[in-house]
């Protein structure tokens, strides 16, 4: 019920809220199939209910629009879910995946292109809700534990997807 809440509430702010000013798509794709190579990535943006999904048993990301957002923010799920295992269960856990999925993917856009002018419209539904999802300790955890590894993966361009 909780996701069902989440989406009408996205859809509302989405008219409020400029869209989040991105970078250029297929740079994004071009930028995350060299970098994550095994990560299978579909384009159906015949489904214009969705932005995208990731499923964690396939590691498969499946874009419904074409958006560098879209496409960072479900990497940023497979960031946290299986290879740094900080998230939970998308479903039982959906506030905490999705603060730590737009974190991923704001830090992912930066490394790509610093200058993006990013506005975490998306994530400021879920900004009232990080106190009741996370302990102050364990979202410090979880950024540190994200910028370290991205960090490594911008120095080293090394990712064991």
């Amino acid at each position: 019920m909780e996701i069902y809440n989440f989406l009408k509430e996205r859809e509302e702010i989405d008219k409020k809220i400029m869209k989040n000013h991105e970078i250029d798509y297929e740079i994004a794709l071009n930028h995350i199939k060299t970098n994550f190579p095994k990560i299978p990535i579909t384009e159906n943006f015949k489904d214009q209910e969705k932005k995208g999904t990731y499923d964690p048993h396939t590691k498969q990301i499946t874009l419904y629009e074409c958006s560098s957002h879209t496409i960072y923010h479900e990497l940023g799920h497979h960031i946290t879910v299986s290879i740094l295992i900080l998230a939970g269960d998308l479903h039982e856990d959906y506030p905490k995946n999705e603060v730590l999925a737009e974190l991923c993917c704001y830090l992912l856009m930066k490394t790509v292109d610093e200058n993006v002018n990013y506005n975490f419209a998306y994530s400021n539904v879920w900004a009232s809700r990080i106190t009741d999802v996370f302990e102050i300790e364990e979202f410090e955890h979880a950024f540190k534990t994200i910028t370290d590894y991205l960090t490594r993966f911008q120095d080293k361009n090394e990712v064991n997807a």
